[in-house]
């Protein structure tokens, strides 16, 4: 499986898929209206770590390949409606990549319903929610694209379906380099959702933003919920009148707590590196990182090349994480 290519310029990216190669590309919206008809997905977002370190830019695109293992593969559309039957559509052996438009409904969909879908889980599925410069990004603003027949879609999501020979494997892993604060209580809520207006706190039932407001929480720090042993981030994005935005929705029965605060960029960049095994290039078949990583531990300019690819507005490994990095391998058995 050939690894990570870097960032490319939209004629070296056009080179790319004149090839025939299937590909996964993330662009500024500008670049990827650019390109020609291929075995393609693409998503938009303005922010890379290449191997020239953390930028934002609208003149390359990273572009990562599927190698010549990859038997087939099948790309296909989802609204809000299909987007439950992407595990029965994945091959037995192989692998899903999926690219979702951010505050689209098929977005929250799947934020809110992917653990129950058919086979979740089974198959490896991994992705990205696309977006644009953080400071223009709104509902209907992400795009994801079909390079087979160049459309573009504010509200469906783009999958690629590949199938692996007998003797190939994928591997999906998350590397998330937060832990819950000592010090922090532990937070519930009655219902799941991405806008939360009240939260159980020792018993207490009391609105969400006045508790943030009142103990002064960082809010660049998310909430990390305890999924059966397992910690799934939760990012926040914003205040809406008495209710509190989430980048991932909470769900009821859940213990979550606040995250221990991270320090400057040399803070992340060995935290990542520490937590990141060693990778055969080779082997690395996809990466992914959160795109409030880049803009809070101030990545822009820094360098880390064991997680390259796209920093982008919510990382898919089965379902929606936040503040994390996501990797995939294709191994031999």
């Amino acid at each position: 499986m050939a690894g990570n290519i870097d960032t490319l310029t939209l004629q070296q990216t056009v080179a790319a898929i004149e090839k025939g190669d299937n590909l996964i590309i993330a662009a500024d919206e500008s670049l990827l209206a650019k390109l020609p008809r291929g075995n393609w997905i693409g998503g938009t977002t303005p922010y890379f770590m290449s191997r020239r370190g953390g930028q934002s830019t609208q003149e390359f695109a990273y572009v990562q390949r599927f190698a010549d293992s990859v038997a087939k593969a099948r790309i296909s559309f989802y609204d809000e409606s299909s987007i439950d039957r992407i595990y029965q559509d994945a091959d037995e052996n192989g692998f899903s990549a999926v690219l979702i438009p951010a505050f689209s409904k098929v977005h929250s969909h799947f934020g809110l319903s992917a653990p129950s879908f058919a086979l979740f889980g089974v198959r490896p599925l991994v992705g990205w929610v696309t977006g644009t410069n953080l400071k223009e990004l709104k509902p209907g603003a992400a795009k994801v694209f079909n390079g087979q027949t160049l459309e573009s879609k504010t509200d469906q999501a783009i999958a690629i379906h590949a199938k692996l020979p007998e003797t190939k494997f994928a591997d999906v892993s998350i590397v998330n380099i937060f832990t819950p604060a000592d010090d922090s209580p532990i937070l519930e809520f009655e219902k799941r959702g991405f806008d939360i207006d009240q939260v159980i706190v020792k018993g207490r039932s009391e609105n969400f933003r006045d508790y943030l407001t009142k103990n002064k929480i960082d809010t660049r720090w998310p909430l990390i919920g305890d999924y059966g042993g397992i910690s799934v981030n939760l990012s926040f994005s914003g205040n809406t009148g008495s209710t509190v935005q989430l980048l991932a929705p909470v769900f009821p029965g859940v213990k979550y707590r606040f995250a221990s605060p991270r320090g400057d960029y040399s803070d992340y960049l060995s935290a990542f590196r520490a937590m990141t095994p060693d990778l055969d290039e080779a082997s690395l078949a996809f990466s992914c990182n959160c795109v409030l990583n880049y803009a809070h531990g101030n990545l822009d300019g820094q360098v880390l090349p064991e997680l390259s690819g796209p920093f982008v507005f919510g990382e898919i490994a089965y379902q929606l994480l936040n503040q994390t990095a996501v990797f995939m391998t294709v191994n031999a058995r």
